[in-house]
This record gives structure tokens, C-alpha cells and sequence, in this order.
């Protein structure tokens, strides 16, 4: 019988001599791993505190072969649609929190604000650009960024983003990106760093 290290993944030939393995190799002691010592087969990350978080980060590991697609929590079409519809009459009747003049930001868009904050980039937050509203932008070099929750990505979303972007785009305004909040927050730690600083880097 082959006994399996579920910490490495080594191959041992007893219990007795994967039990001396774990406490060499890995220092387990008592069946129980010390904090940040559990370490990522694929990776070879060890900053995790326990089994369960470190299941789930080797599920999604950029260098696991078999890599997890995290897709998110998404609504569904109808769902979508309706928040939508919802979203337009609250407009219509001057109660929205996006409404001109008392425009409120969402949860995705305060974590990109304080992104740029602590960064130190100055930025425009909520820029109208008739008859549109810019998450972020930069009206002197006329660049902007978006932060998109699930109703974007709806059928009508999508169209209506398009429209949006080319009206724009016509105005002299650059996309200099979209991030689609829900697979931003799915993304690792490392991932996240490296797409603020690709959004950065488009600002110098």
C-alpha cells in the first residue's frame, strides 16, 4: 500500500515513515501543522494557515495543470435584466445613487478608490461626460476606467456598454480598462497586484 503526503504529494511506502516524513519534512507534530506552514504542491506557497484555504488556493494555482475556472457569483439573464429595468426607473424618478448630484459608490468602486488613493494617482471620480458617468478618469489625457458589476454583462448590458464605449471613443476618450469585479475577486492575491499595476502603469 502507498501512502500519500497531503503536503507534497510524496509517495511513502508506510504510515510510520509518512508520519517521520511530515515531522521532518514538514514539521507536523501531533497530526497538527504550525501556522504558515502549509505549503502549496504546485506553487510551493506556504503563507496559508490551514487545510481548507490551501485546498482552495491549489484549486485556482496559476501553475496547477488542472486549474479551477473561478467564475464568480453571477445572476442570472432574468435577474440581470430586472435589476436593469430596476436600475432605469430609479433614474427616471431622480432616486438612483448614481443620480447626478448625489452619485454614491459602489463597494468595487470604493476598492479601486482607495487603490488610486494609496497609489497617490489623482484621478476624477464619477466624471460626467454627458450623458454618461465615468467610474475614474483623467480628463486631461482624456483616459477612463471602469468597474463593472453582473447587470454589464447581460445581453442589453453588453450592448448598451458598446454603444457607451464607441460614443466616447468618438469624444477623444481611451478605455484603459474594464475590470469585471466579480473575476477580480477570484483572482490570487499576486494576480490582483499585477493587473493594478498594468491599470497603472497606463497612467504615466
Amino acid at each position: 500500500m502507498v501512502w500519500i503526503c497531503e503536503y507534497c504529494g510524496a509517495k511513502i511506502e508506510s504510515s510510520r515513515k509518512l508520519y517521520k516524513h511530515k515531522r521532518e519534512e514538514h514539521n507536523i507534530k501531533n497530526g497538527q501543522a504550525p501556522k504558515y506552514n502549509l505549503m502549496c504542491k504546485y506553487c510551493g506557497i506556504t503563507k496559508y494557515t490551514n487545510r481548507g484555504v490551501m485546498t482552495r488556493h491549489e484549486m485556482y494555482c496559476d501553475k496547477n495543470p488542472n486549474k479551477q475556472q473561478c467564475k464568480g457569483h453571477k445572476n442570472t439573464e432574468e435577474i440581470c435584466k430586472r435589476i436593469s429595468i430596476g436600475m432605469k426607473k430609479a433614474h427616471e424618478e431622480g432616486r438612483a445613487s448614481s443620480w447626478i448630484g448625489r452619485r454614491k459608490r459602489s463597494y468595487a468602486e470604493q476598492s479601486w478608490f482607495n487603490i488610486f488613493i494609496n497609489e497617490k494617482i489623482q484621478f476624477e471620480n464619477n466624471y460626467y461626460v454627458n450623458p454618461y458617468w465615468l467610474d475614474f478618469a483623467w480628463p486631461d489625457k482624456k483616459l477612463y476606467f471602469e468597474v463593472d458589476g453582473q447587470t454589464h454583462y447581460t445581453t442589453e448590458g453588453k450592448i448598451h456598454d458598446e454603444e457607451r464605449t464607441n460614443f466616447l471613443k468618438e469624444q477623444g476618450w481611451i478605455l484603459i480598462g474594464r475590470c469585471n469585479w466579480s473575476e477580480y475577486q477570484c483572482l490570487s492575491k499576486e494576480n490582483k497586484q499585477c493587473y493594478i499595476k498594468e491599470i497603472l502603469n497606463k497612467l504615466l
